[in-house]
């Protein structure tokens, strides 16, 4: 998980996780990528090569484009492949994608369980949720141009961790850091998928007030 990897315009690292779900022994065998500006990094479990790696993609000296590319992974009981994205735009230095609120989803219900509101500095928003209480969130970063209390409508920026459309649950219990993931524009609009979290019915976007905001 997750079974693809969109970067977006912003997006730089993420983490694959590769488990074992079934009964019997596996290990990896291989894992490749097909392009140059695409790094999977070796496993946290070097002995089977389960575990994470930290997939990471260079936009130096590529073009203005959107890009793809797949990871192949190789086991012992099968090969899975990722599929990969990644656009480079104009303004990649100095993005900055309006005010933003940043989420974190009670995967299992989809309510916004806590909040906080910030803006860029230099492009980067650098945010923190203080007394979080231990548990699984999906973290969703967006703006809120029409007010309507719903991040990540359409024409509105969005992104998600570890990167956008592709969801993986943050596991919290104590002080968490390195929380880092993209959040941009994007030309295509994503329809709301059977269990995704947050959202309303024939709605993109996520209710960005929980009961227990916080601010920065």
């Amino acid at each position: 998980t997750p079974n693809g990897l969109n970067f977006g315009t912003q997006g730089t690292t993420a983490t694959l996780s590769l488990v074992n779900s079934g009964d019997g022994i596996l290990s990896i065998t291989s894992v490749s990528d097909n392009a140059s500006w695409l790094t999977v990094d070796a496993a946290s479990d070097p002995a089977t090569g389960l575990g994470t790696r930290t997939v990471t993609v260079n936009r130096t000296g590529l073009d203005v484009d959107t890009y793809t590319a797949s990871i192949t992974i190789v086991s012992t009981v099968d090969t899975v492949t990722i599929p990969v994205i990644m656009q480079v735009s104009i303004n990649d230095a100095v993005a900055n994608a309006g005010f933003h609120y940043v989420l974190l989803i009670d995967p299992i219900t989809g309510a916004t369980v806590y909040d906080t509101q910030l803006s860029a500095n230099n492009g980067v928003y650098q945010f923190s949720i203080p007394d979080v209480v231990a548990g699984s969130y999906i973290v969703v970063a967006g703006s809120d141009f029409n007010n309507d209390l719903l991040i990540c409508d359409a024409g509105e920026a969005c992104g998600g961790y570890p990167v956008l459309d592709s969801f993986s649950p943050l596991q919290v219990s104590g002080s968490v850091t390195g929380v880092d993931f993209g959040t941009g524009f994007n030309t295509v609009i994503r329809a709301q998928s059977a269990g995704a979290p947050g959202g309303r019915a024939g709605s993109r976007g996520y209710p960005r007030f929980s009961g227990k905001r916080v601010g920065r």
